[in-house]
């Protein structure tokens, strides 16, 4: 089991307990310089290339 730690806001903490009792968690490291933009919808045949 891994235990994280998150710094965010509460409506985005209630998502992330949604989640974890519900789906499925997915994380991903970022670089410092990364862009801040708004999540795309993706499909299974994009994220498979």
């Amino acid at each position: 089991m891994l235990l994280l730690t998150v710094a965010v806001n509460d409506v985005n903490a209630s998502k992330i307990v949604f989640a974890s009792e519900f789906a499925t968690l997915w994380l991903s490291k970022e670089p410092l310089n990364a862009k801040e933009s708004g999540p795309g919808i993706m499909q299974k045949s994009e994220v498979y290339k």
